[in-house]
């Protein structure tokens, strides 16, 4: 119990002041899951309505694809400070990810301030684990649960496949990966050629996925994030959708990942020169193969592959080191400043940013807009992306839409081109507000589409975004600005 707490005390600190620092409470999925927890917290677990996204699909089918996840933030959300709220997330998630690897690090034998390592596997990995996402817990479960099916913990195996159900359940077909190296882990090296344990653990984490209220619905939202996407990428109708879903490249590869490379690769010299032949290598082949099943499918698929890819390398460092003799203190050298540098870079990185937001942007501007509009009333907003702090800080009034543009361009990709070239899309040298094909011989203002066919005569527009936009509204005599501050502009549209 002592050295859990020097653990948890260590783990608390580190997260606290990397939250303090970075200021990370800005991202807008950290708004948009806060948001939504706080649904759960005031109406229960079960409530589904979600009516605050108009023009999408989101409001047709009342299902929460990350229900499980924010279920598990909900209790966060009873503190009575937002800004607390907002700073607090990303700290109790990178905190369960800490103590989550510990365990895992622990269960395979290693010193359990190793587990600390996980977290900063890569800055690029680093710069998703501070926030408030799902992908923050399914990194550290999935190491979890290849340990635990390594070292045949099948209580463990299974209540880490249930947590990962829970929280994020497409992440489910990574076990299969991790699970067919551990498959053949047993079977080569213990003659046990069982896969009982990794396809129970399978259905477990399946079986959780749908424990939850509206499935039906939810997996209709499922098909539009992944198979609705794919079509239309695929047929070239946006090319702007879903990024992070693109194939892996080498500039991305040395960005993101080339830290834990270089890592792994003195620990494979170390390896040669110290190697004790008398230990046992099958976890380490094991789990160099979930390394580069990953990698693999990062460049033939998506990138999303290469998530995993930082913490099983740092965790395969580890093996290595393992396997030699008479090196524990140069082995901790070596991982201790592979994570300081990580840190180190990430503070860097936010100490160097050109354009610092606050999680307070935008609450005078919304406590304006509750004051001054009525109960339920639609406000058009210049970008999607503004949809989560919108949605955190005014349930009050609904909005365009939000999350992935998927979504609303499957509602109605005509209302999704006017919402989009009206505003963005005249940053972009784009005119039709209809068809980005097609170019009108006059294009209509702002202050004639949104309220004729978006039914709204508010729009919300960050001030520091869309120049053509902001000059095209202070020309129009139809827009007049109801609120101003350094943060937003709210217009209004006269008849």
């Amino acid at each position: 119990m002592k050295a859990f707490l020097q653990y948890f005390i260590v783990s608390l600190l580190l997260v606290v002041a990397l939250c303090a620092y970075c200021q990370y409470v800005y991202d807008g999925d950290n708004f948009y899951h806060l948001g939504h927890a706080s649904l759960y917290w005031e109406n229960g677990p079960f409530y589904r309505n979600f009516p605050w996204v108009t023009y999408s699909v989101i409001s047709q089918h009342n299902s929460d694809i990350w229900w499980g996840f924010h279920v598990l933030l909900a209790p966060l959300t009873a503190l009575k400070d937002k800004v607390l709220i907002l700073a607090a997330g990303p700290a109790y998630l990178m905190l369960l990810n800490l103590i989550i690897s510990r365990t895992a690090v622990v269960r395979l034998g290693f010193n359990h301030w190793y587990g600390l390592a996980m977290l900063p596997a890569s800055l690029g990995f680093l710069t998703r684990m501070d926030t408030v996402r799902p992908q923050v817990l399914s990194a550290a479960l999935l190491v979890l649960i290849f340990a635990a099916f390594v070292t045949d913990s099948t209580g463990l195996a299974i209540l880490g496949s249930a947590l990962l159900g829970l929280v994020h359940p497409t992440l489910a077909y990574m076990m299969v990966m991790v699970g067919i190296f551990t498959f053949f882990q047993r079977g080569l090296y213990k003659k046990q050629w069982n896969p009982w344990l990794e396809l129970s653990c399978l259905a477990v984490a399946l079986a959780v996925g749908c424990i939850r209220p509206g499935l039906v619905d939810g997996l209709q939202l499922l098909k539009v994030q992944l198979l609705d996407l794919a079509q239309v990428r695929k047929a070239g109708e946006v090319k702007n959708f879903g990024v992070e879903l693109d194939k892996g490249n080498i500039p991305y590869f040395v960005r993101a990942f080339l830290s834990p490379i270089i890592v792994f690769a003195i620990g494979l010299v170390t390896w040669l020169r110290f190697r004790d032949k008398e230990k046992d290598t099958a976890v380490l082949w094991a789990c160099l193969g979930v390394v580069g099943l990953a990698l693999m499918l990062s460049f033939a698929i998506t990138r999303r592959g290469v998530d995993q890819f930082a913490p099983f390398t740092i965790l395969a460092t580890i093996l290595i080191f393992h396997q030699c003799k008479g090196i524990r203190k140069f082995a901790a050298a070596v991982v201790g400043i592979h994570a300081a540098y990580v840190l180190s870079m990430m503070c860097l990185q936010s100490a160097t940013r050109t354009h610092n937001k606050n999680a307070t942007d935008f609450r005078a501007a919304t406590e304006w807009l509750q004051a001054h509009t009525k109960p339920g009333e639609l406000v058009g907003q210049s970008v999607w992306s503004d949809f989560g702090p919108l949605f955190y800080w005014d349930k009050q009034n609904r909005f365009f839409g939000g999350m992935d543009p998927i979504f609303q361009y499957r509602y109605d990709p005509a209302m999704y081109w006017r919402m989009t070239l009206t505003c963005a899309g005249r940053d972009m040298g784009k005119t039709s507000p209809y068809d980005p094909m097609k170019v009108p011989d006059k294009e209509e203002p702002i202050s004639v589409v949104y309220p004729r066919d978006m039914k709204t005569k508010w729009m919300f527009c960050s001030t520091g975004w869309g120049d053509a936009v902001q000059d095209e509204l202070k020309k129009d005599p139809k827009a007049k600005i109801r609120y101003e501050d350094a943060n937003v502009r709210i217009y209004e549209f006269l008849p």
